[in-house]
């Protein structure tokens, strides 16, 4: 859990299987799960834009917004999206969180773990 707001893959790296695209060849995916009520920007460091681009929903690029939806009566209190990441080689992969007025840096790993520490 990051920032008590998303769930994203941390701790284990992620099988990338090959995207179909000549630039960003490999693909990891990977579902986005956001709390309800706590808007959400995931974003891709600019020295890794032309290696990385993210993407859950009908969102893909360098980052990803989403907005605080209320959670409905009765509904889980989680906001689940399909997607994942497409980078050019297997990677530990910083991405930055922000919700509110809070951020912190997670990496990601794709096609490789991390390395301890991060």
């Amino acid at each position: 859990m990051v920032l008590d707001a998303v769930a994203l893959p941390t701790r284990q790296p992620l099988q990338a299987v090959p995207s179909g695209q000549p630039a960003l060849r490999l693909f990891a995916k990977q579902g986005l799960l956001v709390r309800t009520g706590r808007p959400v920007d995931l974003v891709v460091p600019p020295a890794w834009t032309s290696r990385v681009q993210i993407g859950w929903g009908r969102a893909q690029g360098p980052a990803v917004h989403v907005p605080a939806c209320p959670q409905a009566a009765g509904d889980p209190p989680w906001l689940v999206f399909a997607g994942g990441y497409w980078t050019d080689a297997p990677a530990c992969i910083p991405l930055l969180v922000r919700t509110g007025d809070r951020q912190t840096t997670v990496h990601i790993g794709v096609g490789t773990p991390c390395p301890p520490g991060h």
